[in-house]
This record gives C-alpha cells, sequence and structure tokens, in this order.
C-alpha cells in the first residue's frame, strides 16, 4: 500500500484538548519532552528506510532547532502547523497570515530550503475560513493537508472531497491532500491517526486502508510526537479531553510498526510533486 505518514510537532501540553486548563502564557512552566516521541519516531522511520512529514509549530521550531534541523538532517520533510497552534476559525485573516508567515520563516530557515506544506492546527480551516486557502497560497505554500472529511466538534467538513484534489484561489491553484477516512454503509469513518488509530483495532485499521488503495488512493494518516511518549505528566482536564488525549497511548508505536513492514511511504510534498505528472 501506499501511505503518507505525517506528525504534527507540538509538546504535549499544546494541544487543544487542554486550551481549557492550560493557557498559552502557561507553557513556559512546562518541561519540554519533545525528543521522547520524537526519537522514538526517527527510529521508527529509519528501522524502515522510511520517509515522512513533520509539520512543525513555528514556536516549537523556536525553542528547540536543533531537533528541526535534525529531523531534516534525516531527509524527512519540514513543513508548517503555523506558529502557536491558534485555530483558524479563532482568529481574523491578519492574525492568521502572520501567524502562518511567522512559523515560514523560522522553518525555512532551519530547514534550508522552501516549506511547501502547511496543515492547520486541529485541521481547523471551516466553512467561514475558506480564505485561509488565499492566504497559505499566497505565502508560497502547495500542498495543504488541513481537511479532514468528517464530523468532529473542534472540526471537520464532512461534506468535502475524500481524496485529494485542486482548489482555486484567489492566487491560483493549491492541491488538497486530506487526511484518510473510509467508508463503511455510507457513513464516513475515522482512522488514520491520532485517538481513532489508537482506539481501533488493527485488523480494522488495515481494512480501511486497503479500501483507500483500493480505490487507487493514497492512505494518509496523521500522529504526533506525545502519542509515542505513554510516560508523559498527566494533565487534570474533564474526562472527555483526558480519553481523547490518554487512550492506548502505550500501543501507539506497536500500532505504527505493524502497518510498516511491506508498504511503499512519502511526504506529502512527494505525493503532490506525483500528481502533477
Amino acid at each position: 500500500m501506499k501511505i503518507i505518514l505525517t506528525f504534527d510537532v507540538e509538546e504535549y501540553y499544546q494541544v487543544e484538548n487542554f486550551k481549557s486548563v492550560i493557557r498559552q502564557d502557561e507553557w513556559k512552566n512546562f518541561d519540554s519532552r519533545l525528543t521522547v516521541g520524537l526519537m522514538r519516531i526517527l527510529r521508527i522511520l529509519d528501522d524502515h528506510n522510511a520517509k515522512a512529514t513533520f509539520f512543525v509549530l513555528g514556536c516549537v521550531a523556536e525553542k528547540r532547532p536543533d531537533v528541526i534541523r535534525h529531523i531534516a538532517e534525516r531527509g524527512h520533510e519540514i513543513a508548517s502547523h503555523g506558529y502557536g497552534h491558534e485555530l483558524v476559525y479563532k482568529q481574523t485573516q491578519e492574525e492568521y497570515k502572520k501567524d502562518v508567515e511567522r512559523s515560514l520563516q523560522i522553518l525555512g530557515t532551519l530547514a534550508q530550503k522552501k516549506i511547501r506544506s502547511y496543515r492547520a492546527p486541529c485541521f481547523s480551516i471551516s466553512r467561514k475560513t475558506m480564505w485561509a486557502y488565499d492566504v497559505i497560497k499566497e505565502l508560497g505554500i502547495e500542498f495543504d493537508s488541513s481537511l479532514f472529511p468528517m464530523h468532529h466538534d473542534h472540526y471537520g467538513l464532512p461534506s468535502k472531497e475524500r481524496y485529494p484534489y485542486v482548489i482555486k484561489t484567489q492566487k491560483g491553484q493549491l492541491q488538497e491532500i486530506p487526511i484518510s477516512t473510509a467508508e463503511v454503509l455510507g457513513k464516513r469513518i475515522p482512522f488514520a491517526g491520532g485517538g481513532y488509530f489508537r482506539m481501533l483495532p488493527l485488523w480494522v485499521i488495515k481494512k480501511c486502508m486497503q479500501q483507500v488503495n483500493a480505490a487507487e488512493q493514497v492512505v494518509n494518516m496523521y500522529f504526533h510526537p506525545w502519542e509515542f511518549d505513554p510516560e508523559q505528566p498527566r494533565i487534570t482536564t474533564n474526562a472527555l479531553a483526558a480519553f481523547r488525549h490518554y487512550i492506548n497511548l502505550d500501543k501507539t508505536e506497536s500500532k505504527l510498526r505493524a502497518i510498516m513492514s511491506g508498504n511503499e511511504f512519502m511526504t506529502i510534498a512527494e505525493y503532490g510533486d506525483s500528481l502533477k505528472v
């Protein structure tokens, strides 16, 4: 199977699930555990000779430039996840442009090449913020992977295409590469990352992947470094947020390794370039 592996690079305390109990100005009070999960991810990729896309927060790159250089030096794609993990639909268009532009400047310097791919924090481009595509295209982004074509209380556009398509913006065409979903009895089923991947049985995930590939489409999967760090400190929060964040953290690495063998992997940019041929 052909698989795009992507990793949203953020600290465990920066996630949307903890926004109600951890303010952004409190992030400085937490110790970084970024390298714990990242080193495990890089070992998995090395073991299978696979390349991946790392969507990096600008504020993380600013604080840990050594880590981002290390990822780039190993041949992986560095892409933008914005600067401060602000949801797109909670920003004005000008605020959003400044946020993404700041991240691109930082990441481009560290990667020593143009940043071509972008993913909005929490897939938060909504129907009311379609102007975001005009902004990122204007800033030089070629490939977007912000669309999750399903319903969720924080994100999702269930009426949009399940498979890659071209978005026409005021500044030209932009290639959208959505997160993969399967379809069962007319319902879209998320399986390709995050808590969905950690909760579903491995055989279900493989069946969903096979369905996508049977349609001659690539599987686009997403993970976070903190999902490979079951020893991370526990944050006191509401039951739903805790469930979403902590469920089966101890299974992420073994399940990812189980789907790696015998498959073909590529970055967002590599796949996007293949669509141009």
